[in-house]
């Protein structure tokens, strides 16, 4: 469910990106395509050197909850943020949008073989990937709903952060369950030793 959240969250809100940077923020069109590339380009960069960090450090389960953390600040931020025109800090959930992704890219699908049986793994990324579409798929559908009925951004702004609220949930209890039945194996640097 986790899954679900967190990438409906993100990807939906960089879909409707660039509505939101032309309607409250003033962008022009051609502006607002670029802006909307930056969590892809946050991710090409930073997610080879994360990757490699996690690999030596471990700590998987403290990324993933710094990942939801950052995803609830991203959409409070923008939640917050005023009408303006063209302004920078606009901008700055985009950033955000893209180092919670390359978090959570990273970290979640690293973590699926340590999670279920090895003869298993396949069907996990299947359920997993499934789970993620779904989200990516009925979210917008559920976004462009609520800012026809209601006029506004507000409205699909809070109908995010709880989901995101909702998935930090998840995040706590994978933690929980990680730490009390499992000994904190997705802490290690090797979670397989």
């Amino acid at each position: 469910m986790d899954c679900t959240l967190t990438y409906a969250t993100n990807y939906t809100a960089i879909a409707i990106g660039t509505n939101l940077l032309v309607n409250k923020y003033n962008f022009e069109m051609k502006h607002s395509s670029i802006i909307i590339t930056l969590p892809y380009l946050t991710s090409v960069i930073l997610m080879p050197i994360l990757g490699w960090y996690v690999d030596k450090t471990g700590k998987r389960l403290n990324w993933v909850l710094i990942c939801g953390i950052l995803n609830i600040v991203s959409h409070v931020w923008g939640f917050l943020h005023p009408e303006c025109d063209m302004c920078v800090t606009s901008v700055v959930p985009f950033v955000l949008y893209g180092l919670q992704l390359t978090i959570y890219n990273v970290v979640s699908w690293g973590m699926i073989p340590y999670l279920v049986p090895e003869n298993s793994t396949g069907t996990a990324y299947g359920i997993v990937t499934s789970c993620q579409n779904i989200g990516t798929t009925l979210m917008p559908l559920v976004m462009s709903s609520i800012h026809d009925h209601t006029k506004g951004n507000k409205y699909v702004d809070i109908v995010f952060i709880l989901f995101c609220l909702w998935s930090m949930f998840f995040k706590f209890c994978l933690y929980r369950w990680d730490v009390q039945k499992r000994n904190g194996i997705l802490q290690g640097k090797n979670p397989a030793e």
